[in-house]
């Protein structure tokens, strides 16, 4: 678990989630900025440090800050209560008929995605189980406990303005809207996107504005600069 970042905190706030980090870039995402956009914050180095354990793994000491899913409902159970979920916030997305998912006119086998000079994620289409296999050029990404591929029903690319804010050393995503793409099934097709502020959930739309419904299933949301969206590259079957 790593830091806190504001457009992380931007995302989490949209959708009243609670947002667990390690500390905080306190110039532009501190307590202050947090509690001023309604954000639940469970800080591992902080307030929630029962929910997180150092692990030393022969890396440096950003990379160690783990947490597990039992400390953190603990945490959530004696801190806030059981029933803490706002029912004004639910059901930010559509979604189809779960026994007839949706599978569109464009084919996409393998995708790869550029996020910068140096990281591109490859979602690799699986027939068997209709699910995309998240990994680089080489090989496949894997659960650290169970060693089962991470694998995801619908993958989300969306694309925006990310800059350096004044500091010059931290980035911020531009969470206002956008176009991209919607990959599910072994097909694609070309979305919009929009959020606007710090407390809006994201939602996503058809080209031609009306909302955009979902297959069921876990999904996998990247946000990429603009300036690489022509890198896309999408592999037919």
């Amino acid at each position: 678990v790593r830091s806190a970042r504001i457009s992380y905190a931007q995302l989490a706030a949209g959708h009243d989630a609670y947002y667990v980090h390690h500390g905080a870039d306190n110039k532009y995402c501190g307590s202050s900025y947090r509690s001023s956009i309604g954000l639940t914050s469970m800080d591992l180095g902080g307030n929630a440090a029962s929910a997180g354990q150092r692990i030393s793994n022969g890396l440096s000491s950003e990379h160690t800050s783990y947490t597990f899913g039992n400390k953190i409902t603990d945490y959530i159970s004696r801190n806030y209560g059981k029933d803490t979920v706002n029912s004004a916030n639910k059901g930010n997305f559509k979604f189809a008929d779960e026994k007839s998912p949706q599978k569109f006119d464009k084919e996409a086998k393998n995708v790869a995605i550029k996020f910068s000079a140096a990281q591109t994620t490859y979602m690799r289409y699986n027939s068997d189980d209709q699910m995309y296999i998240r990994g680089n050029s080489s090989q496949n990404l894997v659960d650290y406990v169970t060693g089962d591929k991470v694998r995801f029903k619908n993958v989300f690319v969306l694309y925006t303005n990310i800059y350096n804010l004044s500091d010059g050393y931290h980035v911020q995503t531009d969470l206002s809207s956008g176009t991209g793409y919607y990959f599910s099934q072994g097909s694609y097709k070309e979305i919009k996107w929009s959020k606007g502020s710090a407390t809006s959930p994201l939602k996503f739309y058809n080209t031609d504005g009306s909302e955009l419904k979902i297959n069921a299933g876990n999904s996998y949301i990247g946000f990429a600069d603009t300036d690489h969206k022509s890198s896309l590259n999408i592999e037919k079957f």
